[in-house]
């Protein structure tokens, strides 16, 4: 497989254990409809090639050059994948969401924390930047990606524009806690993310003493303060206040990703389908009145963790000054 030759090759794993890459063949059509570039992404008839590290970056060498790049990154379940995919309607650019590659160089990044890494911090620099040659392959992609890689967004390309999408606490809270669905994947990823509060706040947490309003404030706090440390500028968009003046908002976006978004292309997508199904699953219907309905569902359904929740909050705010900083930045 041409990998960083064919848009449609396109490294879907990095197994760090035999230090292999696996490329996948997914048409054009296909990535564009995935809301997730991992394994689901993968299906029994998919064409599929290992190649060894070695050989993956001596292909990536001799790709095209060309711009790095776009990134969304994002607190989860904030409307980051809507975001997305307004973003590829409104401009016609290519779209990349949430590829597994990206996950693996975040939880490496945190098994650094103890020696645990099979790469030292260059190593994975270096790697990525193989990544973003072959899934660009000569041209500009925009990528979002999953919640967890926050800690690496210094790894990216220096000259990536990067945008955060993020919803406040209390939205977050409602969103997360009252939906069994989402609080399992809260459950998923809130270790990883116990890890990285530890490592950095200095106001140690354990996963058994945090009631789920609480490790849902966590998460959420753990993923501003990531941005709060970053070395870069970011297009930031409060996805409520998206949802109050989305043609300006959307517009403007895409300028600061390097996409062009002429107002008509704007106006099309946020009047399209896209807005009327759920964007993880777009055979879903799904619009504002239903994000609406659902977060007053939560918000019922889950007061009392809310409450716990936001009291929390109010604590680490006191207890670590970057927490205090991203809760007036983003709270």
């Amino acid at each position: 497989m041409a990998v960083g030759k064919d848009p449609a090759v396109l490294p879907v794993m990095l197994d760090l254990t035999q230090d292999q890459v696996l490329l996948a063949r997914l048409s054009l059509r296909d990535q564009a409809q995935a809301s997730f570039l991992d394994e689901r992404a993968v299906g029994p008839s998919t064409p599929t090639q290992w190649l060894a590290w070695a050989a993956f970056r001596d292909a990536c060498a001799t790709a095209p050059g060309g711009a790095p790049p776009s990134y969304i990154l994002h607190v989860s379940h904030c409307g980051s994948t809507l975001i997305s995919r307004l973003v590829e309607a409104a401009s016609g650019a290519r779209s990349l969401r949430e590829p597994l590659p990206l996950r693996t160089f975040a939880v490496e990044a945190v098994q650094s924390f103890d020696g645990g890494a099979f790469l030292m911090r260059q190593e994975r620099v270096d790697r990525i930047r193989m990544f973003e040659k072959a899934w660009c392959c000569g041209a500009p992609v925009v990528i979002k990606a999953t919640s967890i890689c926050n800690d690496i967004v210094d790894d990216l390309s220096p000259n990536a524009p990067v945008a955060f999408v993020y919803v406040r606490p209390e939205t977050y809270l409602a969103t997360v806690l009252g939906r069994p669905r989402v609080k399992g994947d809260l459950r998923a990823y809130g270790q990883l993310r116990l890890r990285r509060w530890n490592a950095r706040s200095g106001w140690p947490q354990r996963m058994s003493d945090l009631r789920p309003g609480e490790l849902a404030a966590l998460c959420w706090l753990t993923e501003t303060t990531s941005i709060a440390f970053a070395q870069r500028d970011f297009f930031e968009i409060d996805f409520d206040r998206f949802l109050r003046s989305p043609h300006d908002q959307l517009a403007a976006l895409c300028r600061h990703l390097g996409v062009s978004a002429p107002m008509d292309r704007v106006a099309r997508a946020l009047s399209g389908p896209v807005t009327k199904v759920y964007s993880k699953n777009p055979d879903r219907a799904y619009d504002a009145a239903a994000r609406a309905q659902i977060l007053n569902h939560g918000r019922n359904a889950a007061a009392e963790e809310i409450r716990a929740g936001l009291a929390w909050l109010e604590t680490a705010a006191k207890a670590w000054r970057t927490a205090e900083l991203a809760l007036a930045r983003y709270g």
